[in-house]
């Protein structure tokens, strides 16, 4: 509950003797003021107007104004007044225009949302779709299950969503996720309308803990690689089987995302060779979703061993290579998201098949390729280029700690 008043304040006098008039809000029993321009004598004060007071009438009119001002930000937002803070209120109050208002886009978040979330699965970006996704319904929890205007996400919604998110225990990298994808939102509303939001990342900046390391060493790669498993069998060793095979193609092929390996199909291999129904060489041509980069891999043996193994030869052109398969449709996307779950519960299990203490997914083998290649002397930029990296500053956490370790390394070397 909000509500709005004039008061003078009688605290402080000014050398004139006379006190400041302001607005005062109460939001939720807590009080913040407004400083209006004038000021005068207690005398002069009579039933919240001035009196005896040069120019009166025009002096009343004006307090008159603002405070019909104040009292119409509060109406407007009594929908969403019990997730915002006093100070939020004040704020709308103060950057309150009327004017400017008429000339301002008032579309809503989620409004946007399902414009920009649709075009973006149109274009296969269903990771981005669901990342847009993810975050306005972040968004829109915080705001009290409401959709908001994309105008009121200023920097002050910011930080209370930041609070509210950490002192539910979540955690700054997942709040940073959705800064980001939100960051991303509305620069893409502001290309397109003009004056649409307030946009909060000028005077935001987006906070990051550092994680955990994600890569593995090349010894982890060939323990995997060297496990003896009998696909024939059992249905357990069969979808293990399935598994190593997905892991090593995905690092043969410079950390390949698993959505870009269950898309794969054979007219992909290009500059096929085979001898009898055996594939003896090839190029693999594929094209990542995440970002529409395009690749053109040369197989190695270790790619067409496993190729082989899911006979290549036979399979038509517009036939998948493995058995993930991927549909795009919305039943098909949640079907795809859990075999990729499962699997990487399944490459976990490899690891620990392999007596190793570590945590596998698919987005280890791509950080693990990375690492892996910065070892053996390759140059940042041609791994920034081998990944799809338009920004070498993504390239670098990668390698980030690659670098820590071999700091780490020339540490105890010094010191022992």
């Amino acid at each position: 509950m909000t509500s709005a008043y004039l008061i003078l304040d009688t605290r402080r006098p000014n050398k004139h003797g006379e006190y400041r008039i302001k607005i005062r809000i109460v939001h939720n029993g807590d009080p913040r003021e407004i400083s209006l321009q004038y000021s005068c004598k207690k005398s002069q004060w009579v039933g919240n107007r001035v009196k005896n007071y040069p120019n009166s009438g025009r002096v009343n009119a004006y307090l008159g104004a603002e405070l019909a001002k104040a009292n119409t930000v509060i109406a407007d937002n009594l929908d969403r007044q019990d997730s915002m803070s006093p100070e939020r209120m004040k704020k709308l109050i103060l950057n309150y225009d009327p004017e400017g208002q008429k000339n301002q886009s008032t579309m809503s978040i989620n409004r946007w949302g399902e414009i920009l979330i649709e075009r973006t699965r149109k274009a296969n970006r269903h990771g981005t779709a669901n990342w847009y996704n993810d975050a306005i319904k972040a968004v829109i929890k915080f705001n009290g299950q409401r959709d908001i205007a994309m105008l009121n996400i200023d920097v002050t919604f910011v930080k209370e969503f930041e609070a509210d998110h950490i002192g539910r225990g979540g955690n700054i990298n997942g709040f940073g996720a959705y800064m980001r994808a939100l960051r991303s939102i509305l620069n893409k509303a502001n290309a397109e309308y003009d004056n649409c939001n307030n946009y909060p990342f000028q005077k935001y900046k987006i906070k990051e803990q550092r994680t955990k390391k994600r890569a593995v060493k090349m010894d982890v790669i060939i323990a995997i690689r060297n496990l003896v498993i009998d696909k024939d069998h059992s249905s357990e060793n069969m979808a293990d089987w399935h598994a190593r095979n997905y892991l090593l193609f995905m690092f043969n092929n410079r950390g390949m995302n698993f959505i870009d390996l269950a898309k794969l199909k054979k007219n992909q291999i290009i500059e096929s060779r085979y001898k009898d129904t055996r594939l003896i060489s090839g190029r693999l041509l594929y094209t990542r979703s995440k970002n529409n980069k395009e690749f053109s891999l040369k197989l190695t043996e270790e790619s067409l061993l496993i190729l082989n193994d899911y006979n290549i030869f036979y399979k038509e052109p517009d036939e998948y290579i493995f058995p993930i398969g991927f549909s795009n449709s919305k039943t098909g996307r949640t079907t795809y998201s859990q075999k990729r779950e499962r699997y990487n519960s399944r490459f976990n299990k490899l690891a620990r098949m392999a007596d190793l203490d570590v945590k596998i997914t698919s987005y280890v083998i791509r950080h693990s390729w990375a690492s892996i290649a910065k070892s053996k002397g390759v140059s940042k930029d041609i791994i920034g280029e081998s990944l799809g990296h338009d920004d070498p500053k993504v390239t670098e956490v990668y390698l980030e700690s690659f670098e820590n370790e071999i700091l780490d390394d020339a540490n105890e070397l010094i010191v022992g």
